[in-house]
């Protein structure tokens, strides 16, 4: 947790395996501390895309003896595991364990997780009815939620949500990162999501993509440049290949088409990958 508060997100991952290793080798089983591991681990395999890594741990799911005690961290482990066929182009994988996590949802903000995943896929494949529909059930999860009185890095389910909401009505989205501002500044400082690096890169994409949306050309290149280059010092290639593609589109440079090209030879059949290739 150190590492990632720093911004050493390579030496994190490394911790988290090493972490996970231990308690195998461990005589006195723990379904606690080993689910934790796992959902740990999975964040940063999806973070990082590193496909073997992510078959290891789908071997392990159905080996955990989940209950309804690790609900929260068997959520964690499924949703991001959803990713890493997404970024492989295997959609119809990345939908069964959205899926599988929507059924594993303990409360309104993790199925509103799951309802903006496969919106997004929706969304890049083009059927549009499923992202009508997927929104409609997150915005409805959404206006019906007490937002100010949950954990706090649930309430990152807000940049999600205004994310997608940003394809289809701005002023909703931009409600919901009001939204998120406002509660954000009333965070204990000693929250660890206030100080990483990955926090500030996914609120200043959300910025980006809302602006944008909203015809403020400029402001949304700021803040999508200042997310890609800090996806870019921390190694989250992927996602430093996101914002490049916004920025792309938008026409501000030759790095980000360059980077997007890059992107797509690493991923040649990702997500993402139809609409790189208009840009790249």
């Amino acid at each position: 947790m150190i590492h990632a508060a720093n911004g050493r997100y390579d030496d994190h991952l490394t911790h988290a395996r090493s972490a996970l290793v231990t308690l195998d080798n461990c005589s006195t089983p723990d379904v606690f501390q080993e689910a934790f591991a796992i959902a740990n681990l999975a964040h940063l395999v999806r973070d990082f895309d590193l496909p073997n890594d992510a078959k290891w741990l789908i071997s392990r799911v159905d080996s955990v003896a989940w209950s309804s005690e690790v609900s929260r961290s068997k959520f964690r482990t499924v949703k991001p595991l959803g990713w890493c066929p997404a970024l492989q182009g295997d959609n119809f994988s990345a939908l069964r364990w959205f899926r599988i996590a929507t059924e594993t949802a303990s409360c309104s903000p993790e199925r509103i997780k799951t309802a903006v995943d496969r919106a997004l896929i929706a969304r890049e494949l083009g059927p549009t009815a499923m992202l009508s529909e997927e929104l409609d059930f997150a915005n409805g999860l959404a206006d019906s939620f007490d937002w100010n009185n949950t954990v706090d890095d649930l309430r990152s389910v807000l940049l999600d949500l205004a994310q997608i909401a940003s394809t289809v009505t701005p002023a909703r989205a931009r409600g919901y990162l009001d939204r998120y501002t406002t509660i954000r500044r009333g965070m204990d400082m000693t929250v660890a999501a206030r100080l990483e690096d990955r926090v500030r890169a996914e609120e200043s994409h959300t910025h980006g993509l809302v602006l944008r949306a909203e015809g403020r050309l400029a402001e949304s290149t700021d803040r999508l440049t200042t997310a890609f280059w800090t996806w870019e010092q921390i190694n989250y290639q992927w996602r430093a290949g996101g914002a490049a593609l916004e920025l792309a589109e938008l026409n501000v440079g030759d790095v980000f088409r360059l980077a997007v090209r890059r992107e797509l030879k690493r991923r040649p059949d990702s997500l993402f990958s139809s609409r790189a290739r208009l840009v790249a």
